[in-house]
């Protein structure tokens, strides 16, 4: 059972929360991904400590945009309806920290799901209510500029389902 929050911050900006948001299946699916020396990509290095991603299956990103459409629907939540869904595994191992920033302007939802370990820092947004981590809850919100930021201070690998949603399709290129 999912069960579903929204509230908005001190900003003015709805943040959606959706507890239990994969099904068992898929949440075990992506655990089991992740798991993987294969298929990680280097995307960029803090320090000592690096964040991979991975690309899914299309039969995976179809299944989690199915899960997503049928829990939130964009129109009602933010006003907008992105026609560009598109996924990623995101592996930060212990140490990274990615600097305060808002998220490129084709980011039309931000959203995050957070999968592994137990506990970690969830997203921060600097003198708002930040979530908390909690492992399958989903956290979204409409892009409008808002800084924010996350690390990794456990001894385990971060591990989290990211989820760009955008008006047209875009190519970004770490540098």
């Amino acid at each position: 059972m999912s069960r579903v929050l929204s509230y908005e911050n001190g900003k003015g900006y709805v943040v959606k929360i959706v507890d239990s948001f994969l099904n068992d299946n898929t949440y075990l699916d992506l655990l089991e991904l992740a798991g993987s020396d294969q298929h990680w990509v280097l995307v960029d290095k803090e320090g000592g400590a690096s964040k991979y991603e991975m690309e899914l299956p299309d039969y995976l990103v179809k299944d989690i945009e199915e899960q997503y459409r049928s829990k939130i629907i964009n129109r009602t939540e933010f006003g907008v309806d992105p026609q560009n869904f598109k996924v990623g595994l995101v592996k930060c191992e212990p140490g990274y920290w990615y600097p305060p920033h808002k998220d490129h302007s084709s980011k039309v939802i931000s959203t995050v799901v957070y999968l592994s370990p137990k506990e970690a820092p969830a997203t921060i947004f600097p003198g708002d209510q930040s979530p908390r981590w909690r492992n399958n809850r989903l956290v979204a919100w409409k892009n409008e500029g808002q800084v924010h930021w996350y690390k990794n201070d456990t001894e385990f690998n971060r591990y989290t389902l990211n989820i760009y949603q955008m008006d047209k399709e875009t190519l970004f290129v770490v540098e």
